[in-house]
């Protein structure tokens, strides 16, 4: 039973960096841009990936929505 409980234990470990990885400022902020660089205009997808990101990006991307 223990072993089992451990297994799980670092399932969820790299779940949460995974997580870090996309949701951390320096992560969501490359990903985010390399987003928009690739649509080009902010459409559904990219709105919807400035809110994964979370607000580390709402200073810089609504610049770039205004223009």
């Amino acid at each position: 039973m223990t072993a089992k409980g451990s297994e799980s234990d670092p399932a969820f470990r790299v779940s949460a960096r995974i997580r870090h990885h996309i949701y951390g400022p320096l992560g969501g902020t490359h990903m985010l841009q390399t987003f928009s660089v690739r649509e080009g205009t902010f459409t559904g997808g990219g709105q919807h990936a400035i809110n994964a990101a979370g607000h580390t990006q709402q200073g810089i991307f609504p610049t770039f929505a205004r223009v």
